[in-house]
């Protein structure tokens, strides 16, 4: 029969300062290894892994999180193999894919890592935006084509509940989403046609206000849905709206709006705000630009990845750093037109109200006289493409500069990867 487990629940004895107490819990089975045991004098003993010690304190790793105790409360330790030894070695081996994150965050509910547990959720929806079996497990639920927290629907009155039943509730909330976020469309898209797409600076002021005032995050599809197709000040009170929202469709907004906004102020200021939230899954979004094989892309996603200092992408920045093809090169050339004007040079008297004036021919058909006297042509050629974006992202990241030499780069890289 497998012995009881013993948990931390409270860490404070009287007259021996921040030591522990322990409950019993039932048996976890053979997952559920001991580990380092550190025995207190006080009686008991605390389970966990051992992290560090030295002569004064031992610390130790516990499922409720990192304990520090004295030398002086220990009686003895025995040392073992942990289930934090456990979940590492699973952590190792599964597959970045939904299904296996899923899986492992099983265990750790099942095992008591719940931090862990969301960690992995969030990764198998960041992989998957919808694999169901997740969101699920992190409280979502499906509104039409969305999926909402459920902590974050409109609940209806206890007594509405108790008449129609948990279902009939949970019904009853969704469609107060949609509803909403209806009302709040309609908002959101009166305030930005009638002040934020206006060039009246008092306007804009009034209408940037005014979506401040806005704090439901069932409105974060509504501003982004109503402001993105807006102009440059309602593309900026967008970004400023979202980053006063933590959820992560706020996130997902800001690094979109960080990539494909045709306006640098705006793309900036996104990517000040994802820089403040730190958020990994934002810099492999952007890693993954990378690999498109639209330029502008690779460019803008290159600038933010700079701006991020996210180290994961310096081997793709390197190989990203010149680019051989074929294009078009403007050449300017002098042509047929320019001696049209030095042909037909002879000058004439135009008769004005005070008199004459004389007039010097020059050409007023189609277009200036200035565009005929050097139309460019173009003409295909083998190029050499040097992404300065990507050079200013792998100096902001490393704080090197190889310039354009990609060998040296690689080289410095093979000798500091982590």
């Amino acid at each position: 029969m497998d012995r009881p487990v013993l948990r931390v629940v409270d860490l404070i004895v009287p007259g021996r300062g921040f030591v522990a107490v322990l409950v019993g819990v039932c048996a976890l089975g053979a997952l559920a290894a001991r580990g380092d045991v550190v025995h207190l004098r006080s009686g008991g003993s605390l389970e966990g892994r051992i992290e560090a010690e030295d002569e004064q304190r031992v610390t130790l790793r516990t499922r409720v999180g990192i304990i520090k105790i004295t030398r002086q409360d220990i009686e003895r330790i025995e040392r073992g193999p942990s289930i934090f030894d456990e979940y590492e070695r699973r952590r190792a081996q599964v597959r970045d894919k939904p299904q296996d994150l899923y899986e492992l965050a099983l265990w750790c509910k099942a095992n008591g890592f719940a931090a862990e547990a969301r960690e992995h959720l969030r990764r198998a929806i960041a992989l998957d935006p919808d694999f169901e079996p997740a969101r699920t497990a992190l409280g979502y639920v499906r509104v039409g084509r969305y999926w909402v927290r459920a902590d974050r629907r409109t609940r209806p009155s206890r007594s509405t509940t108790a008449r129609r039943g948990t279902t009939a509730a949970q019904n009853h909330s969704s469609l107060d989403v949609v509803n909403l976020r209806a009302r709040l469309t309609q908002q959101i898209r009166a305030i930005r046609t009638t002040m934020l797409d206006t060039t009246s600076p008092r306007l804009i002021r009034q209408g940037r206000e005014k979506i401040r005032r806005i704090d439901n995050p069932a409105a974060i599809l509504p501003l982004a849905s109503v402001l993105s197709k807006g102009s440059v000040a309602a593309r900026l009170a967008l970004v400023e709206a979202l980053s006063r929202f933590k959820e992560d469709e706020a996130t997902l907004n800001l690094a979109v709006l960080a990539l494909s906004d045709d306006d640098p102020d705006v793309r900036h200021k996104a990517l000040v705000e994802l820089k403040r939230r730190g958020d990994p899954r934002v810099g492999e979004q952007f890693r993954r630009a990378l690999r498109s094989n639209n330029d502008v892309l690779i460019r803008r996603a290159a600038y933010a990845l700079g701006k991020l200092r996210y180290a994961p992408a310096i081997p793709d920045l390197i190989r990203l750093l010149k680019a051989r093809g074929r294009g078009f090169v403007e050449i300017p050339v002098n042509l047929y037109w320019n001696s049209f004007t030095q042909t037909f040079s002879g000058i004439s008297q135009v008769l004005v109200a005070r008199g004459t004036v004389v007039v010097v021919p020059t050409i007023g058909v189609a277009t200036s006289g200035t565009v005929l006297q050097a139309q460019p042509v173009y003409q295909q050629r083998d190029l050499t493409v040097y992404r300065t974006e990507v050079l200013e992202a792998l100096k902001q990241i490393t704080g090197q500069n190889f310039g354009f030499d990609v060998r040296a780069w690689q080289q410095w890289y093979e000798e500091h990867q982590p």
